[in-house]
């Protein structure tokens, strides 16, 4: 049973994976962005790794080590170059101490180059006599090298060796001796020195690369596929609403998955935990089709407005998808169903319905309209490419792209509204009733509406206006009506987090 005992969705909670949908349909010039605007950069590979050098040089104008040490030191210290010099030089923590120590004494970044014979070492000569470990051919045969440890290996093996841990990616922020449990480091700048091929020598780059973004708190991969920008914060905290990547794609900085305002990262991942966990919704989803609540006839829905239509000739029934009423003469003006409601037949017969039963009935309430608008949104991506073609008849007839532009926005604004809303009604399942809520009510109805009457003119009224100038000046106030709904309700959650206005159900 759904009680009053409160759970904490604050938003210091530590932050763990989730699973959204998003589409990540490239946003065009949205001048309403939800991100803290100026902290944040979206970095490509070069910059990332000019990043990563720029950190190690200034860490090491005080500490003056060898850049694959102060590389590996940075890689401990999750790239805090700030709490590395304070560890470095106070020396008061014993497991800090050993990560200095075991670094000193296994990194080695000089190579006898030149030497027919040596020591990555110490560049000191090998006896003819001695051999590689792995291949066994003398030295008169091969040069054969070793890190200082003893443990020598022609260039053949080293060069097989280094581009088998490369390719295999295994940790390759630090690659140690050939030689079984040995823990001697082999420095980034002998890598270059022993592989020709210019892929693996790019390969072991991106590799330390991607691990200076894995490992640090200010950066975060894209996780838009095949995407290979990198956002970086200002510092811990900077951002809480979310990030949009070049690619278009925006995502939850904490959590990196696709942005779930309003929701907390703790808050979305308790509500797809219970989605995968409720046998019951399995059962449920087959609703891709439902029947006229008049004559009977099964009806698919294959737009994303919810005003439904009976395809039988006899009937003509005008329904909401959603709750299944009739839809009124005034349509959008009047219909709502937004609001979760218990049914009369509960009210007061507790002792003849079981506590599970109304939780059910509740979570499905609230799950049947997440899950519509998952729906809705994979149904108008078709819009997209509608919508490409108003724009390129559009240019035909003289037309400029800028001019034309509006209906790509509409599109965008729309797919944003939509996740704003799946999102609410998580919300809404999860939140206790106060006087905020009936706040939050309205306005998820008041975004709800201006959603489908947007979606509805995309879908149904698009092709009849011939009028370009119309056409605009519809899209665009209900694009912008829109957003700002959007906004408004967006904003009202973050003030009640701010103000501690909401308390949440145990679920």
């Amino acid at each position: 049973m759904e009680d009053e005992d409160t759970m904490d969705f604050s938003l210091d909670e530590d932050y763990d994976e989730i699973e959204d949908y998003d589409e990540g349909m490239p946003s065009q010039d949205d001048n309403v962005k939800d991100e803290e605007e100026g902290h944040i950069d979206v970095l490509n590979t070069e910059q990332i790794y000019n990043s990563m050098v720029d950190t190690i040089h200034q860490a090491n104008g005080v500490l003056n080590l060898p850049q694959g040490m102060m590389r590996i030191l940075l890689h401990d210290f999750k790239w805090d170059s700030e709490k590395l010099l304070e560890a470095y030089f106070l020396r008061e923590n014993e497991k800090n101490n050993q990560i200095f120590k075991n670094i000193e004494e296994n990194t080695v970044s000089s190579l006898g180059v030149g030497q027919l014979t040596g020591k990555f070492g110490n560049g000191e000569s090998v006896a003819d006599n001695d051999e590689c470990g792995i291949c066994f051919l003398p030295a008169r045969e091969s040069d054969i090298y070793d890190l200082g440890c003893g443990h020598q290996f022609c260039t053949d093996c080293w060069s097989s060796y280094l581009k088998e841990k490369i390719t295999g990616g295994e940790a390759c922020h630090k690659i140690t001796c050939a030689a079984y449990k040995c823990t001697k480091i082999v420095d980034d700048a002998i890598i270059p020195k022993l592989i020709d091929d210019t892929k693996v020598r790019q390969a072991h780059q991106r590799l330390i690369t991607n691990s200076f973004v894995e490992c640090n708190r200010l950066m975060r991969w894209c996780p838009s596929p095949d995407c290979t920008f990198a956002v970086r914060i200002q510092w811990v905290g900077a951002v809480r609403n979310g990030v949009t990547c070049r690619c278009g794609f925006s995502f939850c900085f904490c959590c990196g998955r696709s942005s779930h305002q309003p929701l907390t990262c703790v808050m979305i991942k308790k509500w797809i935990q219970k989605c995968e966990d409720d046998s019951e919704t399995a059962n449920w989803i087959e609703a891709n089709t439902k029947d006229c609540p008049k004559c009977g006839v099964t009806i698919e829905k294959n737009g994303g407005c919810n005003h439904m239509t009976c395809t039988s000739a006899s009937c003509g029934n005008h329904f909401c998808w959603i709750c299944l009423t009739a839809w009124g003469p005034n349509g959008y003006q009047t219909h709502s169903c937004s609001a979760y409601v218990e049914s009369e037949q509960n009210k007061g017969k507790e002792n003849k319905m079981t506590n599970s039963r109304i939780a059910l009935e509740r979570y499905l309430f609230y799950y049947s309209r997440y899950a519509n608008h998952i729906q809705s949104m994979k149904l108008e991506k078709k819009l997209v490419d509608r919508v490409q073609e108003k724009i390129d008849y559009l240019h035909a007839n003289n037309i400029s792209g800028i001019e034309a532009d509006f209906l790509r926005k509409a599109v965008e604004i729309l797919r944003k509204c939509r996740q704003a809303l799946l999102n609410t009604y998580v919300f809404a399942f999860y939140v206790n009733k106060n006087n905020q809520t009936d706040i939050f009510e309205d306005n998820q109805r008041d975004l709800e509406l201006a959603t489908e009457k947007l979606s509805a003119y995309l879908e149904q009224e698009l092709d009849l206006d011939d009028d370009v100038f119309e056409m605009k000046r519809k899209v665009n106030d209900l694009y912008r009506y829109c957003e700002t709904r959007r906004k408004v309700i967006l904003n009202h959650v973050e003030e009640g987090f701010t103000k501690s206005c909401w308390s949440f159900k145990e679920d």
